[in-house]
């Protein structure tokens, strides 16, 4: 039940799907009543050279949203950089109906 996923592309970058190189990352992945995981995110990206891309999400009525993608990392440092997604709900709007 506590499981995530590694795929390294031909070029060697490889992608964790639910977790990071630490572990599962709760996060980053969805699970039914009984803590069968239903759905692995990206949560990192490492390049051959140890440069990282970091994903982090927010959980809301059974779904994950992406939050924020942290970029220029290296190692276990979290990048410098990152780009944040806010949904209307958080500012306050009403949803579109269309």
């Amino acid at each position: 039940k506590n499981y995530y996923w590694v795929v390294k592309d031909k070029s060697g970058v490889a992608s964790y799907y639910g977790g990071t190189a630490s572990g599962l990352a709760t996060a980053g992945i969805l699970q039914d009543g009984s803590g069968n995981i239903g759905q692995w995110a990206l949560c990192l990206q490492v390049d051959l050279k140890g440069n990282t891309v970091e994903y982090e999400y927010d959980k809301k009525d059974g779904e994950l949203y992406l939050k924020k993608v942290y970029y220029t990392g290296f190692g276990a440092t979290k990048g410098n950089y990152n780009v944040t997604f806010i949904k209307n709900s958080d500012l306050g709007e009403a949803n579109r109906s269309d």
